[in-house]
C-alpha cells in the first residue's frame, strides 16, 4: 500500500474510532433490551424485573438546573437491561453530563474501567455514597473530562462531566449529581 491509499484508511479510522471513543468515555450506549419503565418515573435502585432504576428519573434535568445551578437540556435515556444511562446536552456554557446506574456490585469493575480510560489515579471522595472515586483528565478531551464512580447502598452511580476545565468544579458537579441520584433512589 502506498502513502496515497493509506490516507483514506487513516481518515476512515478516525471517523469511526472518534465517536466510539467519545461514547465509551461518556458512558453512552444504545438503548436495548425490554426495559419498559418510563424514564420519567422514579423507582428504586432496581425495578421489579431486576433492571437498574432509570437514570433520568433519579436525576431530572430540573434538579440539575435548580439544585446544582448548571444549565442542561432534557436528559436522553439510554442503556441496557444491566445499565441505565441519561445523557444531558449542555445548555449555554454548561457542561455535558452523563449519568449511569448499575448494580452495586459493579463498583470495583466500573472504577477500574474509569481509571484505565482516564489514565490517572483515583481521588477518593469521602462525602458521597459508601465509597466514591473521582478521575479527571484533559488527555482525551482538552476541555476536561471528569468521572465520578459511587457505590451506593444498592447501586453504582457513575457521573461523567464534559467541558469543565477546573478539576475541583468538575468533581463538585459530579458529586452533587451523584448525591441527587442516591437521594432519589
Amino acid at each position: 500500500m502506498n502513502a496515497r491509499t493509506r490516507r483514506p484508511v487513516r481518515l476512515m479510522t478516525l471517523l469511526v474510532a472518534g465517536p466510539v471513543l467519545v461514547g465509551v468515555l461518556a458512558g453512552c450506549g444504545a438503548r436495548s433490551g425490554t426495559d419498559s419503565a418510563s424514564p420519567n418515573q422514579p423507582g428504586g435502585a432496581v425495578d421489579t424485573a431486576g433492571a437498574p432504576a432509570q437514570a433520568c428519573a433519579l436525576v431530572p434535568a430540573e434538579a440539575i438546573q435548580t439544585g446544582i445551578g448548571i444549565g442542561v437540556g432534557d436528559g436522553a435515556p439510554g442503556g441496557s437491561d444491566a445499565r441505565s444511562t441519561c445523557t444531558y446536552s449542555p445548555s449555554g456554557a454548561g457542561p455535558g453530563l452523563t449519568v449511569g446506574v448499575e448494580a452495586a456490585d459493579r463498583f470495583a469493575e466500573k472504577s477500574d474501567s474509569a481509571q484505565r480510560s482516564a489514565g490517572v489515579p483515583a481521588t477518593d471522595i469521602a462525602d458521597v455514597g459508601e465509597s466514591a472515586r473521582f478521575y479527571f483528565s484533559t488527555a482525551q478531551l482538552p476541555t476536561g473530562l471528569g468521572t465520578l464512580v459511587v457505590q451506593g447502598r444498592d447501586m453504582t452511580v457513575d457521573v461523567t462531566v464534559q467541558g469543565l476545565t477546573d478539576p475541583s468544579r468538575s468533581r463538585e458537579t459530579a458529586t452533587a449529581v451523584a448525591r441527587t441520584a442516591l437521594d432519589n433512589s
